[in-house]
């Protein structure tokens, strides 16, 4: 299911694609606001980067155009990855890049810091098949490492030069 979020109040976006105002969501039975710390806009105008907080949690989000036509052959390449955890109890990193080809992965590696120190695997395997392929990149898989399995859910931007995921841990 995909979440449409609408910029609402008064925005404004400087000359160089800082954006100042808020972020809604229609929800049944009320209306979700979130104030922005940080809004940026890409130079293709096609993808903003936002970051909110509350107290001492804070969020991030990706926002891109949708559109355009998707095939399994979009998912190909060498795909680099950077995540940020803020979690109070596990809080770190991951970074690395995966290969992909004919939806399955080939090669790359991953490095996880958190409290406990440093990780790095080489990816051991996993795959990926593009389920929408009309107006919305979707598509699911899964990444192997160690004795890990991550499932993938995920989509395309509309330029299929940005993949957004969401992970789970097997």
């Amino acid at each position: 299911t995909k979440t449409h979020w609408t910029l609402s109040g008064k925005n404004t976006v400087n000359d160089n694609g800082g954006i100042s105002g808020d972020l809604s969501r229609t929800l049944p039975g009320n209306t979700l606001i979130l104030h922005s710390d940080l809004m940026q806009m890409s130079v293709m105008k096609d993808i903003i980067l936002m970051r909110t907080s509350v107290g001492v949690s804070s969020s991030e989000f990706i926002l891109f155009k949708e559109g355009g036509t998707f095939s399994q052959a979009d998912l190909n390449g060498t795909w680099y990855f950077e995540a940020i955890d803020y979690s109070t109890a596990k809080p770190g990193t991951t970074s690395g890049h995966m290969i992909i080809a004919g939806g399955t992965i080939t090669g790359g590696d991953i490095t996880i810091t958190d409290n406990a120190g440093t990780i790095t695997n080489n990816l051991t395997g996993g795959s990926f098949t593009m389920y929408s392929t009309t107006s919305h990149g979707f598509f699911k898989g899964s990444v192997k490492f160690g004795v890990h399995t991550l499932t993938i859910n995920g989509e395309l931007d509309s330029t299929k030069r940005i993949m957004i995921i969401r992970i789970g841990d097997t």
